[in-house]
């Protein structure tokens, strides 16, 4: 197999994970370093190569696409996390607070907390011991510490809505909603569900969760942000309010 075709597999390598960790501006990072110059005569030969093709198509494998597109996963919440699905969107859209307040009023649905942590690593120094406090864990937390008795036992479905840059890892994630889980006060017949969305309009090392309530209803008659607020799939972040739409999933393959 040619050099050349080896690194359009590379690129196909990550484009393909990126769809469930996120890593599209770290594959090109990958990319680009082929370009450099290495003391590695193996890593000289895959450059020179790259050189000769002038470019590297970031279309190919995906990893275009991945870098466009607003990412989510959905999944359930329970002993063990599971994510189930994963959609790909051409934007993330903003809506007023006083929007969200009408759409969720209208659908019986209550934001019970919400939370911003940061992704932050402890320097062991003189110890052998580091600490890194992950991002998502850190937004539980602080969602948990603002609403300390907040009790949802009545709740038919809960949902946990996280969202971040393109660092937001789904084991990250999912390890976050399990906290939360634990954390709330819930009836084991309410249905738990989770929804990971990443954006690189989204600072990195930055995530925020929020938790809401709803009724169960069924939203197969609604449409845009009227069913984003009926499924309690709402995302605040850094003090404004986000949803992604059925209108505006990614088609491209």
């Amino acid at each position: 197999m040619k050099l050349s075709a080896t690194i359009t597999s590379l690129i196909a390598l990550v484009g393909t994970a990126s769809a469930f960790s996120s890593l599209s501006t770290q594959g090109l990072a990958r990319t680009h370093a082929f370009t450099r110059s290495s003391k590695t005569q193996l890593y000289d030969i895959i450059a020179a190569d790259a050189v000769d093709q002038e470019f590297v198509d970031e279309g190919l494998g995906g990893v275009k696409l991945s870098r466009e597109s607003a990412v989510k996963i959905f999944g359930k919440v329970s002993d063990n996390p599971e994510a189930q699905d994963i959609t790909r969107y051409t934007k993330v859209t903003e809506i007023s607070e006083a929007n969200v307040k009408d759409f969720m009023a209208k659908a019986g649905v209550t934001i019970i907390s919400t939370g911003t942590g940061n992704e932050l690593f402890k320097d062991p120094g003189t110890s052998t011991v580091s600490e890194l406090f992950y991002a998502p864990s850190e937004a539980v937390k602080n969602a948990l510490s603002s609403a300390p008795n907040a009790s949802v036992s009545n709740a038919k479905k809960v949902v946990f809505n996280f969202i971040g840059g393109d660092d937001l890892m789904i084991f990250e994630v999912m390890d976050a909603a399990k906290l939360m889980m634990d954390g709330l006060d819930l009836s084991k017949k309410t249905e738990i569900v989770f929804n990971s969305l990443c954006h690189s309009q989204f600072p990195n090392e930055l995530a925020s969760v929020s938790v809401t309530a709803t009724s169960g209803t069924s939203t197969s008659e609604l449409s845009g942000a009227d069913k984003c607020a009926a499924l309690g799939e709402i995302y605040f972040h850094e003090g404004k309010y986000w949803i992604v739409t059925e209108e505006d999933v990614n088609t491209e393959s």
